[in-house]
């Protein structure tokens, strides 16, 4: 599993990342987080759970366990 933010620094920010990562291990699990309100959540790949910030340990605890269970698409 990954959890990154939206935002990280050199060229690959947190959407380039989850979209390399879902190429290469199509059953991986992304939770990413992000407190910009202007963030490219919109260009998440379906697969990624997102959390905005400010959030709560408890609360990335549950959306990690959720993004863990949930079962993913079948990969084509």
């Amino acid at each position: 599993m990954i959890f990154a933010d939206i935002r990280l620094p050199g060229s690959m920010d947190g959407v380039k990342l989850a979209r390399a990562a879902c190429t290469l291990w199509p059953t991986i699990r992304i939770v990413l987080t992000s407190g910009a309100a202007s963030d490219r959540t919109d260009a998440l790949p379906d697969s990624v759970t997102f959390i905005p910030k400010p959030w709560r340990g408890l609360g990335v605890l549950v959306e990690a366990d959720k993004a863990i269970c949930e079962p993913q698409p079948p990969v084509a």
